[in-house]
């Protein structure tokens, strides 16, 4: 145990020295990526049937500010002594951006689990004091994080910081299909409330409201292949400009090697732009302006799962490798060109 505690205390050494080497971020712009990185934690040990609700709340001001994130009817495991060098260690091992940062990071950290019978609480003060507690408890299960992140590094979220927050939240209910998340904060008037069914797929009917569509539903891809898996969507529209939202390992990315061979797979489909009522750029790579002529502006969602992503420059928001271009091309091409001549068929 002693042991534990003194890796636990050099993460939280190195995360008070060098903030932005964990986060990629700054002071307070780091918050919403340690309250993210805590929950896809948590929802990674939960499994693919929890749906929520996961409720943020922001409270208190100034130095004083604190995070809350409560999992409803969700328990887990109860920290008894014989677990919590294990769970400890995890945090140790984890890459800060998951669950131990928020407890290294933080003034103060608290997880409190029922799970019916037992209530079982973890307390971690200034990155490595621990105290754990057991006790009887007919509570309904739950599990509720509360921390503070250290003032001195981190600061506290502003108004637009509450809604990056916000927007990681979104993140998380579009990722999950089914998955609620919820929002408030002291200084916010009302609550921010996320809920997409079907996904990605539930983005793209909300995004494009206001446009005429093409034609009914989505066309959709899957495919999985050395470590990679990907998903996609796309829905074809009467005007405006080729626009993706696309995602990988969980978090937005801008472009380059996906989205390459997204285009790679529309310009098989279509190989004569002059064929639309007009012609529309789809930029694929925004550091090259690498471009496609399409005859048809669409709307798509994309998550991309890879086991080593790599990319152009220190942002980590252009991915690269023609392996990756390759294989979101294989996996688009044949299943788009298939239901696209399916709805054209009189």
């Amino acid at each position: 145990m002693t042991e534990i505690l003194e890796q636990l205390r050099d993460f939280a050494a190195g995360i008070r020295r060098k903030p932005a080497m964990y986060f990629g971020r700054r002071g307070s712009p780091a918050i919403p990526l340690m309250t993210r990185g805590l929950i896809d934690a948590v929802l990674a040990t939960a499994g693919k049937k929890y749906r929520g609700p996961i409720v943020v709340s922001v409270t208190g001001k100034g130095r004083r500010q604190a995070i809350s994130v409560e999992f409803a009817a969700l328990a887990s495991t109860v920290f008894s002594h014989a677990r919590l060098d294990g769970f400890l260690q995890s945090m140790t091992t984890q890459p800060a951006y998951e669950l131990g940062s928020a407890a290294a990071g933080s003034r103060q950290f608290a997880m409190e689990s029922c799970d019916g019978q037992r209530r079982a609480l973890l307390e971690i003060q200034h990155g490595f004091q621990v105290a754990t507690e057991t006790t009887p408890s007919p509570l309904p299960p739950s599990l509720r994080v509360v921390f503070q992140p250290e003032p001195t590094l981190f600061d506290c979220l502003s108004h637009d910081g509450l809604y990056n927050l916000a927007g990681n939240l979104r993140d998380l209910s579009l990722l999950h299909p089914g998955l609620a998340t919820h929002f408030t904060a002291d200084s916010l008037a009302g609550e921010l409330r996320y809920f997409h069914q079907h996904g990605l797929k539930s983005l793209l009917f909300e995004d494009d409201h206001a446009r005429w569509p093409l034609h009914p539903g989505c066309l959709s891809f899957k495919g999985t292949a050395k470590n990679m898996r990907v998903e996609g969507h796309l829905r074809f529209l009467h005007a405006g400009l080729p626009h993706v939202r696309s995602y990988v390992n969980g978090h937005p990315a801008q472009g380059a090697a996906h989205l390459e061979g997204l285009g790679a797979a529309l310009l098989e489909l279509f190989p004569d732009p002059s064929l639309g009522c007009r012609r529309v750029s789809f930029v694929t790579n925004p550091d090259t302006d690498a471009k496609i002529e399409l005859p048809h502006p669409f709307l798509a969602a994309m998550q991309l799962q890879l086991a080593e992503p790599r990319y152009y420059g220190p942002t980590r928001d252009v991915l690269c490798g023609d392996e990756v271009r390759e294989f979101v091309r294989c996996a688009a091409s044949e299943t788009l060109r298939k239901q696209w001549e399916n709805l054209r068929a009189p």
